[in-house]
Parts: structure tokens; sequence; C-alpha cells
């Protein structure tokens, strides 16, 4: 195919960029795009023979890389930028990429900071928003993202016009660092609150099969373990535990606290959601475990009295809501087991020794006699209840 074939009638000055527009498998990038345009200010000899090929390279670019949404020039450096849309189908999935496709060849090294910010942002936009379902949202982020780039190009040609004051370029710069400071933030909240969703999602779905498994483990204990532990008590603590977890990944996605990695796939971040309710229903399970086994200042029985459910319940609760609760307990538990503290040593503010030495207390006041295993419970019920609003208070409930 010769020259005359492509529109062109006159001489062929630009070989490498024919041949490249005749070969089928020649790579077109944007990098060439924003050279041919370019050449119209550094070589304007060959500037229609330019304008004649870009067109055919533009046509294999969108053909290899996706349709061009929007595309900017700069006029006194080599520099653009361009907006490019594609529907990638791997089998029956479907995703949609808007790609910020940029060059910038600027002495600047702010610019060309800049630059690079930019084209991640509209990476990361991708890497998070490339569902279908989330077209909208991607277009709007790469469209701020594509308004920020424009501002740096904006800049640089002034930094490359001889012609501009060095207030006018100062002030460029400082308006392109703006805008993308600006759609950086834009863009990473956008991201957060997707991410945010899907993590609930998990968190949901993950709720219902604990409350599943704790059944069955209630079930189980029924049958097998009631000499040892109350299987009320234990699915009030397992169940209220992942309904903590619940509670509190809702609280912390309400208050914007919630900071997950967005750069994982949206299937790492439901596995992740699912996982927070079963942590819940452990630590629950685990502090429950430490009570009625007097690690804690607990009874040494499980048989709980009717009044102990409410009573774990709400320490499951307070368990899977916080985890700092839950292993401060567990790791006041591990001292206990391992020796190396003793009773009076605990700090006196701590929510597990307050509730022993009101349970002491109340021992030496009501039973000069050693108490029955019934009576201790209650005892260690009654001091529970006594001491949970001061728990609320002392302990700072957040993960």
């Amino acid at each position: 195919m010769n020259v005359a074939d492509l529109g062109w009638s006159g001489p062929e000055r630009l070989p490498e960029l024919w041949d490249l527009v005749r070969d089928p498998k020649g790579q077109v990038t944007f990098g060439k795009l924003a050279r041919v345009h370019d050449l119209h200010r550094t070589h304007p000899r060959v500037g229609d023979e330019a304008a004649a090929i870009a067109p055919h390279l533009r046509a294999r670019f969108e053909q290899q890389q996706g349709s061009i949404q929007n595309s900017y020039f700069c006029a006194h450096l080599l520099g653009g930028c361009a907006i490019v849309e594609q529907v990638i189908q791997t089998g029956r999935r479907v995703r949609v990429e808007r790609r910020l496709h940029a060059v910038l060849n600027s002495r600047v090294s702010d610019l060309i900071s800049l630059e690079v910010r930019c084209v991640t942002l509209a990476d990361e936009a991708n890497s998070a928003l490339c569902r279908p379902s989330m077209q909208a949202a991607l277009r709007s982020i790469t469209e701020g993202v594509y308004s920020a780039m424009t501002r740096v190009l904006g800049a640089a040609d002034l930094f490359a016009d001889p012609g501009a004051t060095s207030e006018d370029r100062l002030v460029a710069l400082a308006v392109a660092r703006r805008e993308v400071a600006e759609a950086t933030v834009r863009v990473h909240a956008t991201i957060q609150r997707y991410a945010r969703f899907v993590y609930f999602q998990g968190t949901l779905v993950g709720a219902a099969f604990s409350v599943a498994t704790c059944g069955v483990l209630g079930a189980l204990a029924a049958d097998h373990w009631r000499d040892v532990i109350s299987p009320a008590a234990f699915i009030a603590t397992t169940v209220f535990g992942a309904l903590g977890a619940v509670a509190s990944v809702f609280q912390r996605i309400a208050s914007g606290k919630l900071v997950l990695d967005y750069h994982a796939s949206r299937y790492h971040l439901i596995e992740l959601g699912m996982f927070r309710p079963a942590v819940g229903a452990t630590f629950g399970a685990v502090v429950q475990f430490a009570l009625i086994g007097g690690l804690l200042g607990g009874a040494n029985s499980g048989n709980a009295s009717d009044q102990a459910f409410g009573l774990f319940a709400l320490i499951g609760f307070i368990s899977g809501f916080s985890e700092r609760f839950a292993t401060d307990m567990i790791e006041r538990a591990g001292q206990v087991i391992s020796g190396s503290i003793t009773k009076s040593a605990v700090p006196a503010d701590s929510a597990a020794q307050a509730v022993s030495n009101e349970t002491d207390n109340l021992y030496a006041r009501t039973a000069p006699s050693a108490p029955t295993e019934k009576e201790r419970v209650e005892l260690t019920t009654s001091a529970s209840r006594e001491r949970i609003s001061d728990l609320a208070r002392s302990e700072n409930i957040r993960e």
C-alpha cells in the first residue's frame, strides 16, 4: 500500500509513521498521536503530511486501545492527554475501562509529578469502579481527573511560552496543584464509599452464616455439653457477638472511620466482611468462657441462672462491637492463667477487675460461709449487672 492510497499525494517525508500505518500489526501509542500533532509546531514543512497521517494513526489507536472520548494537546511543547473508553468482555464478565493517556515533555519537575498523579488516579478509579453498574461514577470521576490533567498541560504550556510572565506561570502551577488535589480527594472518597458498601454486603452475609453456626453449636451444647456450659448463655454471647460486629461496621461506615484497601478486589472485600461477624462471635464466646471459668472473677460453673442470659448477651454484643474490649478481657484471662499477675496487682479501673472485686464484696457481705455454685453464679450476675454501666463508660468501645 502506497501513501497515495492513504490520501497523501505529496512526497513521503515521514516514512517511519507511514510504515506504522501500513503495518496491520503496528502498535500506535498516544505518544505517537501527540508527536504527530506537535509536528505542526516543530516542523512546519511536514505539517500537511502530518495532518494526513493523523486520522490513520488515531483510527489504529482507537482500534487497539478504545474510543477517544476527549483529548487535549499543548501548543508550545510536546504534550497532551486523552480519555479512552473501552468495553472488555472476558467470558461472561463485562467491565468498562476509561483510561487517561497522557504525555508531557516538560522541564518542570512539579508538572511531571502532577501528570503521573493524574494517570495513577485514573488507574485507581478503573481498578475499583470497572463494573458496568458503576459506569456513571467512573465516568464522572475520570472526567474530573481529565479536567485536572488539562490544567497541568495548560501550566506546562505557559512555562514553555516565551511570552508568558513569571507571575502567570506560578499562578497556573498553583491552580494545577489545587485541581489535582481536589481530584485526588474526590477519587479516594468515591472509591472508599464503594469499597465500604461491598465490605458491608460481605458483613451481612457473614452475619447470617455466623448466626446459623451459633445455633448449631448451641444445639450441640444442649445435647452433649449441658453439664459444662449453659447453651442459652453460649448462644446469647455468640449471636450477639456477631450482631455487635455488624453494628460496629455500620457505625464506622456512617462516621467515615472505616478505611479499606481499595486496591483489593471486590471478592476480597466481601470475604473480609464475611469474617468480621465470625470474629465477633468468637470473641463473645471466649469472653464468656473466661467469665464462667472464674478467670475474670466469675463462677466456675457453666450452669448460669436465667438472669445471666441478658448479661451474657450484652457482654457478647460488646465483645463483637469492640475488639479492644474483647482483647483486653482475653489478655487479662491469659495473665491469670500464667500467674504473671496477682489479684491485688490488677489496675482498679479495669472493667474485668471491677466485676471481680464487686463479686468478692458481695460474697463477703452476704455469705459468711462458703457459697454454693448456684449462689456464686447469682452473685456474679448481680455484680456484673451493677458494673455494666461503668464498663461502657470506662472502656472506649471502638475497634
